[in-house]
This record gives C-alpha cells, structure tokens and sequence, in this order.
C-alpha cells in the first residue's frame, strides 16, 4: 500500500510539473505573438507617420511656393 501512495504522489508531481511546462510554453508563445503585433503597429505607426509627414511636406511647400515670403496663418494651418 505504501508503495501506491509513493507513485500517485509521484504521478501529481509530475502531472503538476507537466502543467507548469505547458503554462510556461503557453505564455511564451503568448509574449511572443504579443512582440508581434508590437512591432507589426509600430510598423503601421512608422508608416502612417511618415506619411503624413510627406504630406504636410508637400502642403508646405506649396504654401511657400508662391514666392512670397509672407505666408497667411491659414496656410500654414493647414499644414
């Protein structure tokens, strides 16, 4: 009897040693995905930012494109 109490104690430890392996497989797999998408919205943000960047770029210089060296603050509102 002594002994089948020795394994089924043996049995829950590895049964909770095999748990602790999953939950840490499952949260690294968890993180890992997470850096995805991390980097994958900083790409958009860089994207999308320089962008806008390019256009207000543009909105300025045809702003100054007149020639002139006075500019209206509405124009430059826009930009």
């Amino acid at each position: 009897m002594h002994n089948l109490w020795k394994k089924i104690h043996q049995c829950a430890k590895d049964v909770r040693e095999i748990e602790t392996s999953t939950s840490l497989i499952i949260e690294a797999e968890n993180q890992r995905k997470s850096g995805e998408n991390i980097r994958y919205c900083n790409e958009i943000c860089d994207v999308l930012g320089s962008q806008a960047s390019v256009s207000r770029q543009r909105r300025l210089r045809q702003a100054l494109g007149s020639g002139n060296t006075t500019v209206s603050y509405e124009a430059l509102a826009s930009v």
